[in-house]
C-alpha cells in the first residue's frame, strides 16, 4: 500500500513539473523619456520548456537595436539576457516558470 502512494506521489509530482510554462520576462533601467526612469516587468512570450524560453531571451537581446549600438554588450546569464550600453541603462530579457512573478516582492521585504 506505501508503494502505491508512492508512486501516486512521484506521478503527481511529475505530471507537475512537465506542465510548467516558462514566461520570458523583459525590463527596462534608465530607458524612459528621461535616463532614469525604469519600466516595469512584462511578459513578452510563453514556452513550454526552459531551453525554448532561454533561447528565445538571448536571440531576442541580441536582436534589438541597443545590442547593436556602439560600446553596448550582451550578457548571457542564467536566467536569460541582459544588454547593456556604457551609460549604464540597460534591458534584461529572462525566463521564470510559470509559478514565479518577478514583479512581486522578495521574501526579505527587498
Amino acid at each position: 500500500m506505501m508503494f502505491a502512494a508512492f508512486l501516486v506521489m512521484l506521478t503527481l509530482a511529475s505530471s507537475a513539473s512537465a506542465g510548467c510554462t516558462w514566461i520570458a520576462w523583459s525590463w527596462s533601467v534608465g530607458m524612459g523619456e528621461q535616463y532614469g526612469i525604469d519600466t516595469p516587468n512584462r511578459r513578452i512570450a510563453a514556452f513550454q520548456t526552459q531551453a525554448e524560453c532561454l533561447e528565445f531571451a538571448r536571440k531576442r537581446a541580441r536582436w534589438i537595436p541597443m545590442a547593436k549600438e556602439k560600446g553596448s554588450k550582451v550578457i548571457d546569464t542564467t536566467v536569460g539576457a541582459d544588454v547593456e550600453r556604457a551609460n549604464g541603462t540597460m534591458v534584461s530579457f529572462d525566463c521564470w516558470p510559470d509559478s514565479v512573478d518577478p514583479r512581486e516582492p522578495k521574501a526579505s521585504g527587498r
